[in-house]
């Protein structure tokens, strides 16, 4: 389902009030507290924010900030297992990104940086990254296998961690290999809930694989 992405994608291009309209009809689903919810999408709230931002009122983004920050507390109090990848990684990478969109404008920021469940998280991350670089990645499927990585290819272009900028080359080539190994035919493989899912339908995802790594992506093509 689309949580905005499409329409702060639009605006920030066009500045059409319609479609910062229709991204600001989209805030219940900072209130969803489904494990699915927070694992897959809290990543793309800072960055729709950051596009979005100059176009609200003070009084929206008070609101939205602070229905962010209620989202990052649940987070801190959640006691899901590390090892989960995928929710681990999006949790992390999703509580910077939306402090890093809202640092100026939020009154919590030292706060919710500082917490320590963030540095615990960020450090799992960090032990994955190290681990899976030096032992290679556990097969599952083709859609199973892109979540963690498509996390971490989108936090590394948009966040200042030397640790996980170490890796977002040979990251972002796995998840371009994983899906279509030669840019023009996909592939799908493997246990797989949804077969004809490649992962790639995510705006956010796809927006930062094509413009935070030309290198990589032009090398491909």
């Amino acid at each position: 389902a689309d949580r905005g992405e499409f329409a702060a994608i639009v605006y920030h291009i066009t500045q059409d009030q319609v479609y910062l309209d229709k991204w600001w009809d989209k805030l219940g689903f900072l209130d969803d507290r489904g494990a699915n919810n927070i694992r897959e999408w809290t990543i793309d709230l800072g960055p729709m924010y950051a596009m979005v931002r100059d176009g609200l009122s003070s009084a929206q983004r008070s609101l939205w900030i602070n229905k962010a920050n209620a989202l990052i507390d649940y987070i801190y109090i959640s006691t899901h297992p590390l090892w989960d990848s995928d929710q681990t990684t999006g949790e992390a990478l999703g509580v910077l990104l939306i402090l890093e969109a809202t640092k100026n404008d939020n009154p919590r920021y030292a706060e919710l940086r500082g917490h320590p469940k963030l540095a615990k998280l960020l450090n799992e991350v960090k032990e994955w990254c190290e681990g899976h670089a030096r032992d290679g990645m556990w097969i599952e499927s083709s859609e199973y296998n892109l979540g963690t990585p498509q996390f971490l290819v989108m936090g590394a272009a948009q966040l200042q961690l030397p640790w996980l900028n170490t890796y977002v080359a040979q990251l972002a080539e796995y998840v371009l290999w994983d899906v279509t190994p030669d840019l023009k035919h996909p592939v799908m493989w493997g246990d797989s809930q949804n077969g004809d899912n490649l992962r790639l339908d995510r705006r956010m995802a796809l927006l930062w694989l094509l413009t935070a790594v030309p290198g990589v992506v032009g090398a491909r093509v």
